[in-house]
């Protein structure tokens, strides 16, 4: 019996029948490509979150040395924040997003993409099954108002993200506070027992920051109380989180 022999064997074309196969395995959703996350910080923010992105694009990050930015508007679709390095929401007025847009935005983030969430903003990411990385129905947890304040511990204050921060004032006014988050799963730099001011969390190869203060309103508070040094170890955070380079791996 005759038997066909291809001269196209993958012994004698190893690069050839590598090409094929890459092709055929992107083609079918086989292979999952890294893509980098490269390019500015981006900065949205809606309703009182304008002014957040206001001060924070014009007081605090033009002083990172090298940072390149960009003020985003009121919103930003979940699949533009691969756009970006590291994305700021300030504000979301009555916007959320969606559960499938939860999950672009958490892929985004593991594959090394950074996130910072200011005061209210976790609850505008739902979770994709119901408990998401915080749970409570949010993807990054929800956040808990405090009427009367609450004071604040600094559970690690030789962390990188707080380098800096005390200088001025050991025990600054913004130690108290009315917004946390309530997030299980979060790494708790600055808060209380149960709740998160300042907080780390991170995903595959990126990481999520909160901020559980609106800068442009220390600014006010700091200048009727003559507290502006102290309002500078708030700000230094905040040049801390725009610095960082690269995610450090777990």
């Amino acid at each position: 019996m005759y038997m066909f022999r291809s001269p196209l064997r993958p012994s004698r074309y190893p690069q050839l029948f590598a090409g094929i196969l890459f092709v055929v395995y992107a083609a079918t959703g086989l292979l999952k490509a890294e893509v980098a996350i490269e390019g500015p910080v981006g900065f949205v923010g809606d309703g009182y979150g304008r002014h957040e992105v206001e001060y924070l694009t014009k007081r605090v990050a033009p002083e990172v040395a090298g940072l390149s930015f960009e003020d985003c508007g009121t919103e930003l679709a979940a699949k533009d924040f691969a756009n970006f390095r590291m994305v700021v929401i300030a504000g979301l007025g009555e916007q959320t997003y969606s559960e499938e847009d939860s999950q672009i935005v958490e892929d985004y983030i593991r594959k090394g993409g950074r996130l910072v969430l200011v005061q209210q903003t976790p609850k505008g990411f739902l979770a994709t099954d119901g408990g998401g990385a915080g749970n409570f129905n949010f993807l990054f947890g929800r956040s808990s108002f405090f009427r009367d304040g609450s004071d604040c511990t600094i559970y690690e204050p030789e962390n990188p993200l707080l380098a800096g921060a005390f200088a001025e004032e050991a025990q600054p006014f913004w130690l108290n506070a009315t917004v946390m988050l309530r997030g299980l799963d979060w790494e708790n730099l600055i808060g209380n027992d149960d709740n998160v001011l300042v907080g780390r969390l991170r995903f595959g190869k990126g990481e999520v920051y909160y901020m559980g203060h609106e800068t442009f309103r220390l600014a006010v508070t700091a200048k009727k109380e003559g507290q502006e040094p102290a309002l500078l170890g708030w700000i230094q955070i905040w040049k801390n989180i725009l610095s960082r380079p690269e995610p450090e791996s777990k």
